[in-house]
């Protein structure tokens, strides 16, 4: 299948549109299709004040590079939405605080703040489509300053994510934030260089009544180190279509967003107090996402997620 006419054609065993693979094929129109429910394939629901989201990912991801076959691995989202109104009213959140120690005496942190981020919330539960605000940071017990970023963030429905039934990237490729290119969702400025903010706008599992559990891999950098790819927390501008670096608005180096940022390889490893980075995964919490019951005029608690998950 050349979709393109490039002479490159793409397997489809390489193809998933969420879980699901290509259900068909058109080689004479140079189509690949997927007929599935919205129940199906990981399907993910954004439901707001004026809409109702559909979401999945089309990923190509090649295990093998091949002559004559497209090698490069892309993913691109892909929104079906239906427009309308429904009752909506903020949500009263109020704090709910992961830590993780890591070697080198440092302490990664993720607290869930109230609006202004001048205090911890004291929960972690949200209305459907209100903003989740999050602030991660380290402590570190020796006095070199250091930077933190988030390089991934996943929505599951475990607390471990090898168990996880379905699961969603909020925030991949060495910290672009992938979830704000179709939900209001981004990283806002620091309050140190130790900080980093983030406002993640709530949403549910498709089809699961059950809280969802964020799990992430923070990492913490010498400032000194020259600014690359893999350090970096970039947010989607939906109004100008382009990816922005929160620590410079005028950096190319969110523009691997859409494709893959590489690694940078050190000529020599140095001792752990002396290592330019250190990063260690951390389950930030349980997310529970109250709604309106279709059966009730009132609100109600659901054990619901606040994050949609292909």
């Amino acid at each position: 299948m050349d979709p393109w006419g490039t002479g490159m054609e793409l397997d489809p065993q390489d193809l998933r549109l969420g879980t699901c693979p290509p259900s068909s094929a058109n080689a004479q129109q140079r189509l690949f299709h997927f007929e599935y429910r919205l129940t199906e394939c990981g399907f993910a629901r954004l439901r707001s004040v004026k809409m109702v989201e559909y979401s999945a990912y089309l990923v190509h991801s090649p295990l093998y590079s091949q002559s004559g076959l497209y090698n490069r691995p892309f993913t691109e989202r892909i929104n079906c939405t239906r427009y309308g109104s429904e009752p909506w009213v903020p949500a009263q959140v109020t704090s709910v605080k992961g830590q993780l120690l890591a070697s080198g005496g440092l302490v990664f942190t993720a607290t869930f703040m109230k609006e202004d981020f001048r205090a911890p919330s004291a929960s972690a539960a949200f209305l459907l489509g209100s903003q989740i605000h999050l602030e991660f940071g380290v402590k570190a017990s020796f006095h070199q300053p250091l930077r933190v970023f988030v390089d991934e963030c996943v929505a599951a429905t475990s607390p471990e994510l090898s168990r996880s039934l379905r699961n969603y990237t909020v925030i991949a490729n060495y910290g672009c934030f992938v979830d704000g290119k179709g939900a209001d969702s981004q990283f806002l400025p620091r309050r140190t260089p130790g900080t980093l903010r983030l406002s993640l706008q709530a949403f549910e599992f498709l089809g699961l009544h059950n809280d969802v559990y964020l799990h992430c891999r923070i990492s913490a950098w010498d400032p000194n180190i020259l600014a690359h790819p893999t350090r970096k927390a970039c947010s989607f501008h939906r109004d100008l279509k382009r990816w922005e670096l929160l620590d410079d608005l005028n950096s190319p180096f969110c523009q691997c967003c859409d494709s893959v940022c590489q690694p940078p390889s050190f000529r020599h490893k140095r001792g752990l107090k002396g290592s330019p980075r250190l990063a260690s995964e951390m389950g930030v919490g349980q997310v529970t996402v109250r709604r309106r019951s279709p059966n009730a005029g009132h609100y109600e608690w659901v054990a619901n997620s606040s994050f949609a998950a292909p």
